[in-house]
C-alpha cells in the first residue's frame, strides 16, 4: 500500500485558473442618478481586444446616441497593427455626422514600433494625415520620435522631435530650429514604482520655462496604485482614485489599458475609478467609473501536488481521504461537479495530514476537489463510480 501512495504523490493534479476580462465600464457624473456613458469591450478567441464601443445617454431627449467605436487589428504575434476610429458628432439640432480616423503601426526586426501613420476619412477615401518615426539604439533603447505631416504629396517635418535620455521615463521635445519645447521626467520609489512625474513647457521665442505640471502617485498596502494627484506648479487641480478587488493580481486580468481611452491601472482588478476636482479647498467628485468583468475559467494541469485523494476512483458511498503533505491552520474546500456547479463548500480549521472528504451525498460522476490554502488554489479530479 505504501508503494501505491508514493506513486499517487507524483500524479499530475489539476488546478482551476480564473481570468477576469474587462467587459464594460459604466460612468455616472456627479449629481446624476443615471448612467450617462457605457463602454463595451469585445475580444477575439485569443482574448485580443478587437473593439471598444462607447454609448452616450442624452438625458434631454431620453435616448442613447449612436455609439463611437474603435476597432483593432493584430498580426500573428498579437501586436496591434491597426486601429480605426468612428466618432459620432451631433450638432445643435441633434443631427449626426460620422468622423473616421485610422492608425497603422509598423514594427522593426526586434518587434518594436518604428512607424505610426495616421489617416483621416475625407470625401469617401482614406487620406494621409501625419506619421511618427521612432529611432532605437543598438541595444534597442528608444532614442527619438519624429513627427511628419503630409503636405503637397510629401511627408514634411511637423515642427518637433522627441529625444529620449531614458525612454520612456525622461525625454525632451525640440522644435526644428533646436529650441526646447517640452521636458518630461519620471521619478520612482524604493519599490521601483513611479512616485512623481514632472512636465515643463517652454516659451517658443524667449525659451523661458513655464511653471511645471506635476503628478504624484500613492499606493495601498498591496503596492497597488491608489491615487494620482495632478498639480499646476504647487496648486492641485485634479485627483484620480482607484479601488480594487482584493486578492486578484493584474496577471489574472484581461484589460488592454494601453488602447483604452479610460484611466486604468496595471496593479490589479480595478472595480471603481473616481475623478475629483479641487475647488476652494475641497475635493469634489466629478464622475465615477464602475468596471464590470467576465470571469473565464480554465482547467490547468500541474506536475506536482500538495495533496491527493485516495482511493480515486472510488465506489459510491465509500470513504474517501485527502492526504496533505503538511498540516494547515485552515483551508477552504469546494467540490465542483462536471457542469461547474459548486455542490459542497466549507471551511476547515486545524487540518491534519489526512482528512475525510465529505462525499456521502455525491452521485456517480466526475468532480473537482478545489482547495484554497495560503492564497493558493489547487484542484484534483475525483471520480465516483
Amino acid at each position: 500500500m505504501k508503494k501505491i501512495l508514493l506513486l499517487l504523490i507524483t500524479v499530475t493534479n489539476i488546478s482551476i485558473a480564473q481570468q477576469h476580462r474587462l467587459d464594460s465600464i459604466s460612468t455616472v457624473y456627479s449629481g446624476d442618478n443615471f448612467i450617462s456613458e457605457v463602454s463595451r469591450f469585445v475580444y477575439n478567441s485569443n482574448n485580443d481586444l478587437t473593439q471598444i464601443k462607447e454609448l452616450y445617454y442624452d438625458s434631454d431627449n431620453n435616448h442613447w446616441h449612436y455609439p463611437n467605436t474603435i476597432d483593432f487589428e493584430y498580426n500573428s504575434n498579437h501586436d496591434i497593427i491597426k486601429d480605426t476610429y468612428e466618432n459620432a458628432i451631433y450638432d445643435s439640432n441633434d443631427l449626426l455626422t460620422l468622423e473616421k480616423e485610422k492608425v497603422e503601426y509598423s514594427y522593426n526586426s526586434n518587434n518594436q514600433i518604428n512607424e505610426i501613420i495616421r489617416y483621416r476619412w475625407v470625401n469617401g477615401q482614406w487620406n494621409y494625415f501625419h506619421k511618427t518615426v521612432k529611432d532605437y539604439s543598438n541595444n534597442n533603447q528608444l532614442m527619438g520620435s519624429h513627427r511628419f505631416a503630409y503636405q503637397n504629396n510629401n511627408w514634411t517635418p511637423q515642427g518637433y522631435s522627441e529625444i529620449y535620455s531614458q525612454a520612456p521615463h525622461k525625454y525632451a521635445t525640440f522644435s526644428n530650429n533646436g529650441d526646447t519645447m517640452h521636458l518630461y521626467e519620471e521619478f520612482f520609489n524604493l519599490n521601483n514604482k513611479i512616485s512623481q512625474s514632472v512636465s515643463y513647457n517652454f516659451h517658443s521665442s524667449s525659451q523661458l520655462r513655464y511653471p511645471p505640471y506635476k503628478d504624484t502617485y500613492t499606493y495601498n498596502s498591496d503596492s497597488q496604485l491608489e491615487t494620482v494627484r495632478m498639480y499646476n506648479d504647487i496648486t492641485p487641480f485634479s485627483e484620480l482614485r482607484f479601488e480594487y478587488e482584493s486578492g486578484v493580481s493584474y496577471s489574472d486580468v484581461i484589460a488592454d489599458v494601453n488602447t483604452s481611452i479610460h484611466f486604468s491601472s496595471e496593479d490589479g482588478k480595478v472595480l471603481k475609478f473616481k475623478f475629483y476636482d479641487f475647488n476652494n479647498g475641497n475635493w469634489d467628485l466629478n464622475y465615477q467609473e464602475t468596471y464590470h468583468y467576465q470571469t473565464l475559467t480554465s482547467i490547468v494541469e500541474n506536475k506536482t501536488s500538495d495533496f491527493f485523494i485516495y482511493p480515486n476512483p472510488v465506489k459510491k458511498n465509500n470513504k474517501v481521504s485527502i492526504i496533505f503533505k503538511q498540516e494547515y491552520k485552515s483551508i477552504e474546500l469546494r467540490i465542483i461537479d462536471a457542469l461547474g456547479r459548486t455542490v459542497i463548500s466549507e471551511k476547515q480549521r486545524n487540518v491534519s495530514k489526512k482528512e475525510k472528504l465529505p462525499t456521502k451525498n455525491l452521485e456517480k460522476g466526475i468532480y473537482f476537489i478545489s482547495i484554497k490554502v495560503n492564497n493558493e488554489l489547487l484542484t484534483e479530479k475525483l471520480i465516483i463510480e
